[in-house]
């Protein structure tokens, strides 16, 4: 009697991670600069729209601990491969303007609320 394997006729793909992550390394090398992390997402899934959003997000969020040899992060969010590591720190633009206004202490302020007009 003939197995019924469906495995043993049909070449093995590797497991969907292991894709996504592929994809993810290869979308790096073609970007040197680094991606943030929705852009890095956003690319996987037009490269393979038959992926699941949420299968993307869990193979690719913590790419730097499961494959610190070869992906880091310069700063939050952002992804970069080693291969493109530079000596210095990477500047980004900051999506948080930078305030330059000094803050009142609460004690000045109570200060000021408890005399009377």
């Amino acid at each position: 009697m003939a197995s019924l394997n469906p495995t043993s006729q049909a070449p093995q793909r590797p497991p969907i991670r292991e894709r996504i992550r592929t994809l993810a390394f290869e979308i790096l090398l073609a970007n040197p600069q680094g991606l943030r992390y929705s852009d890095l997402h956003r690319r996987i899934r037009q490269a393979d729209p038959d992926l699941k959003a949420s299968t993307v997000n869990t193979s690719i969020w913590n790419l730097d601990t499961t494959h610190p040899e070869r992906v880091y992060k310069p700063v939050k969010g952002l992804f970069r491969l080693l291969a493109f590591r530079e000596a210095e720190p990477v500047e980004t633009p900051s999506s948080k303007p930078v305030s330059t206004q000094h803050r009142i202490r609460e004690e000045v302020f109570c200060e000021r609320l408890a005399e009377p007009p």
